[in-house]
């Protein structure tokens, strides 16, 4: 039989000394294996990341005292202001007070994905405590094991503590067992006792006196139906008189939406021209057909009749729209260009809890596409461009970006596969001359490029969330929230899967497929001798990414550096101007969206990687908890002093992530099974496959009601909630629902005089026509009544 160990050396040597050799190497005739330098790379990545975390850390304890204005954006700007952004604490004393803020005041401050961002780090770090514990015990077990002719050649110190220093069939591989018994059962436990807080928290945040948590998304509307009042009125049968608000269709308002935009830009011209006028006491001009004219009365004329068009064009649509027999509404008709046509979506807000949750779990509908009812995002959340999107587009969309996913998941391989083959100074001194030319003239830059490789697959990682967001987008979510939920689920995997097996495989499999091609039964034996020898380049990625991704969050070095060019290029005479974003450049004062889909992703990643190499390369662990340590501190600060609570998905992230990590669990099992049966130790291979089993019965335990009981508040805390609470609480709610483009007839600049107000101003324009009488469907007229259908409720409810 052929060494694993020997195997491994000879796919990395480049295979058989003939082109056409196709079977493996004998021991007799491979390649004599050499010794790995981990412990010499390790040492200079501690010292190189080791030394820039310190300097990082330090200069930020400093520049967050000294610069609140860049450093606690939430504590000056008003929109976003918070409560807890008020002190900003000690020099280092900050680590431990914000981590005593209680999770109640956190998620009411800073939203529930953020919550659930820092308790899957808590997560995250004990487990990886657990795992350490473990490799106080287990280390030396695998660092004592007595020397064979299979493992002689392993003289560093960092590889002889992992399970590769273990010679095949030894009693000692039963430590494996013990441990992956030890950190699983350790992970499988903190995650289960997770569900509590998560179903006290989720509930709390349905509770909330939101417009979204008494607000509906109705999608497949049938064509009877596509009118405010009517989908109203549907409803209104279904639950009683008086709990149905409003319903509002989304309307195809392309040209309309046109006009919108461009109104606004026109808007903020004429804001500066007014800016210039008043600050430099200038009189603003500008060229139109080769005429120099006064900015101010040209913007203004330009304003007042786009003003009126697109008024008319509202206004026409709010009498009836395309179906209307008003007259004057037909007189109407070259003004709207076939505009107003409803599309297959719409909100619906009713009065109380109790109707809201009722509607989502209830079918509507027989036909399976019609009338379903989905849980509704913030009126600020939604994706409006999505809402009403008919069903084969969405079913369209979404097989598209499963295969666009796989593609790209299959062609991302190549770079990673690249530059995780850059692993050893020697495989680049093999894959390019000018390299071991450099080496051999200057030895000192050895120790440089041994750090390239993760540090590059860090860069190209990051272009990942560009990418698969446009895919994301693609699967018309109504909801930035339900994107980022989308996002994290295809980050997650790509990360196992390009990031851990291609990067670990790298170096053997893309470089030997022609071999492996004609002996496929390689492929096992590979990977279970490839995983042990990356655990060093898998250290050097986590710190990789935990000191210069976080170090780089938490000094704001993109937004200080948009922030300046926005200063120098962009319109700068006042306080409003210079807290405006301008073209792609943000102020300090608008600070970027949180990327919980990025963050959670790498969160996943770090996972995957503990779970694998807890067990078989226990130094790893102590590492990770560190990181989860830094992670945790790094991110609980950002989400308090700089990042708004915007774009929630109501905890969706912290379920996908349950999901995929149960699923990492799986793989990371079965992969130390194989590693075990190819250290011929049958018996300590049998002895994890329980573990799989209670894994699977964990997953399948949980699937069955834990996450549905907590889609949707019970129905006795919805009818607490309702008696204890202004039954007109949702009056606030009204036309928040209502597509922006629709919103505003007349729009004029905030720095502008009555005077030109004044002129601005339709003063003239037409009185509107009353809206057409929609059909009641036999309801009493007490209960009609309001903006988008539904009516006031009678005084007995």
């Amino acid at each position: 039989m052929t060494d694993p160990l020997i195997l491994h050396r000879f796919l990395q040597e480049g295979g058989a000394n003939s082109a056409t050799a196709t079977n493996a190497p004998t021991t007799a005739d491979a390649v004599e294996p050499t010794s790995p330098n981990d412990t010499a790379v390790l040492v200079n990545t501690l010292l190189i990341y080791g030394i820039l975390f310190i300097i990082i850390s330090l200069l930020f304890c400093w520049l967050r005292l000294r610069n609140p204005r860049v450093y606690n954006i939430r504590g000056w700007v008003k929109d976003i202001r918070c409560k807890l952004a008020k002190n900003q604490f000690g020099f280092f004393s900050w680590v431990f007070e914000l981590n005593d803020i209680p999770d109640k005041q956190f998620m009411e401050q800073c939203g529930m994905d953020a919550l659930c961002l820092v308790k899957i780090l808590r997560w995250a770090f004990k487990v990886s405590a657990v795992s350490a514990l473990n490799a106080l015990w287990l280390i030396p077990v695998y660092g004592s094991s007595k020397d064979s002719p299979e493992t002689a050649y392993i003289t560093d110190y960092i590889a002889s503590i992992t399970v590769s220093h273990v010679p095949p069939g030894s009693p000692r591989l039963i430590a494996t067992t013990i441990a992956t018994y030890i950190v699983f059962g350790a992970a499988l436990y903190f995650l289960y006792q997770e569900f509590d807080w998560f179903r006290q928290h989720r509930f709390r945040w349905l509770h909330q006196a939101k417009p979204r948590n008494y607000t509906v998304y109705v999608h497949g509307i049938r064509d009877e139906f596509k009118a405010d009042y009517d989908l109203a009125d549907y409803f209104q049968e279904s639950f009683g008189l008086g709990r149905v608000q409003e319903a509002h269709l989304r309307l195809d308002t392309p040209e309309l939406l046109e006009m919108t935009m461009k109104r606004q830009a026109l808007i903020k011209k004429l804001e500066h021209a007014i800016n210039i006028q008043q600050v430099k006491n200038e009189t603003p001009t500008h060229k139109v057909n080769g005429v120099q004219v006064d900015s101010i009365e040209a913007y203004a004329d330009e304003l007042q009749e786009m003003n009126r068009e697109i008024t008319e064009r509202i206004e026409f649509l709010e009498i009836g729209g395309y179906d209307s027999d008003d007259t004057e509404a037909q007189m109407m008709e070259s003004a709207r260009h076939a505009e107003g046509g409803p599309l297959d979506g719409g909100f619906l807000t009713f009065y109380n809890l109790s109707s809201t949750q009722a509607a989502r779990q209830m079918n509507h509908a027989r036909m399976p596409f019609e009338m379903q009812v989905w849980e509704a995002p913030d009126p600020e959340d939604v994706l409006w461009p999505n809402v009403g999107k008919k069903h084969a587009e969405i079913q369209v969309g979404k097989l598209t970006s499963l295969v666009l996913t796989i593609t790209i998941c299959l062609l991302w391989t190549i770079p990673i596969s690249f530059f995780s083959g850059l692993s050893s100074v020697e495989g680049m001194e093999e894959q390019f001359d000018f390299i071991k030319e450099a080496n051999e003239k200057y030895p000192a830059l050895r120790a440089i490029l041994a750090q390239l490789a993760p540090f590059l697959v860090v860069i190209v990682n990051a272009l990942l969330p560009v990418i698969l967001k446009a895919l994301s987008v693609k699967e018309c979510h109504i909801s930035n929230g339900a994107v980022q939920a989308s996002l994290f689920t295809k980050l997650s995997y790509f990360m196992v899967i390009q990031t851990f097996f291609v990067s670990a495989l790298a170096g053997s499999l893309v470089s030997q497929l022609s071999l492996l091609a004609e002996q496929p039964t390689l492929i096992v034996e590979v990977l279970a001798n490839e995983l042990p020898t990356k655990s060093t380049f898998f250290i050097q990625l986590v710190f990789i990414s935990t000191v210069l991704g976080l170090g780089i969050e938490l000094l704001r070095v993109v937004p200080v550096i948009m922030a300046s060019l926005r200063g120098c290029l962009g319109p700068n005479l006042t306080e409003k101007e210079r807290n405006q974003p301008w073209l792609f450049f943000n102020p300090l004062a608008v600070p970027p969206v949180f990327n919980h889909a990025s963050v959670l992703s790498n969160v996943v990643l770090f996972c995957m990687i503990l779970f694998v190499y807890a067990v078989i390369a226990p130094l790893t662990a102590i590492f990770m908890v560190l990181s989860f340590l830094v992670l945790a501190a790094g991110y609980r600060h950002q989400l308090i002093y700089i990042y708004p609570a915007t774009q929630e998905s109501g905890g969706r992230l912290w379920m996908s992530f349950v999901g995929i990590i149960l699923n990492c669990m799986l793989v990371a099992e079965i992969v130390i099974i194989g590693l075990l049966a190819l250290k011929q130790s049958a018996v300590a291979a049998i002895l994890v496959a329980p573990v799989i089993a209670v894994t699977m019965l964990f997953k399948s335990y949980i699937n069955q009601r834990h996450f549905q009981s907590m889609e949707c508040l019970p129905s006795h805390e919805c009818h607490r909630k309702d008696i204890s609470s202004d039954f007109y609480i949702t009056e606030s709610f009204e036309d928040l629902y209502v597509q922006p483009e629709l919103l505003v007839k007349e729009a004029f600049p905030e720095n502008a005089s009555g005077k030109l107000r004044k002129m601005i101003s339709l003063v003239e324009r037409r009185k509107p026509s009353k809206k057409k009488k929609r059909r009641k469907r036999g309801l009493p007229q007490e209960v009609k009544g309001g903006r988008g259908g539904g009516g006031t409720p009678p005084a007995s409810i």
